[in-house]
């Protein structure tokens, strides 16, 4: 009876031990096989969850000027084009715009050069995602040409001027010199008639006295 109970032991021991050997021979196959596929699977399951990061595309501005000068209409993110009215002398202007969004960029501010005539500028504002906005400011600037005309007019109109001023100055003094030079005439016929009379008058008085005697 002893001996059966003996042997029905260690036959369940070596089943016992059979199952834990199995058991750690599975965990181990697990951990050098499986441990780098299961690393993966979970890296791509993060991947596939993972919130991808959305770029702004705000690319509006907050303000847009011309230092001294004055846009119309008056600045509206919305509204692209803008005039200034006053005309252009200067050969230069400061453009100044603001993002509204820091990591918008903006190309097309700072000082530009002013061409004579019609001028037209951008101001390009591109979104963090590349999406751009254009914003347009006209203006017209004076001509050389037109201003090198006015001086050549204004020059000619003051040698007229000028020469006017000098004529009437001649004329006057002609005039001047003409009346005393009229009044010597006056004179000296004056007295040439007088002469003349006094001459005939002493020819008659000889002419009576030769009568008498």
């Amino acid at each position: 009876m002893k001996n059966k109970v003996l042997s029905f032991m260690l036959i369940t021991l070596i089943i016992i031990l059979s199952n834990i050997t199995s058991t750690f021979a599975g965990f181990a196959d697990f951990t050098d096989e499986q441990a780098d596929k299961q690393a993966q699977e979970q890296i791509k399951e993060q991947e596939e969850h993972k919130v991808t990061e959305v770029k702004s595309s705000d690319n509006y501005l907050t303000g847009l000027n011309v230092e001294g000068y004055t846009l119309t209409p008056d600045f509206d993110k919305q509204v692209l084009e803008y005039t200034i009215k006053e005309e252009f002398d200067s050969r230069e202007i400061n453009i100044k715009a603001t993002t509204s969004n820091e990591k918008a960029t903006v190309n097309g501010n700072g000082i530009v050069k002013i061409e004579e005539g019609k001028n037209e500028y951008r101001v390009d504002v591109t979104a963090e995602n590349g999406s751009v906005r254009t914003y347009i400011i006209k203006l017209k600037a004076i001509e050389e040409k037109k201003q090198g005309q006015d001086e050549i007019i204004n020059t000619e109109a003051i040698g007229t001027t000028s020469e006017i001023i000098n004529t009437n100055n001649e004329q006057k003094a002609n005039e001047e010199n003409k009346t005393p030079n009229t009044m010597i005439y006056i004179v000296i016929g004056v007295v040439a008639v007088i002469i003349i009379l006094v001459i005939i008058s002493k020819k008659k008085s000889k002419n009576r006295k030769r009568r008498k005697h």
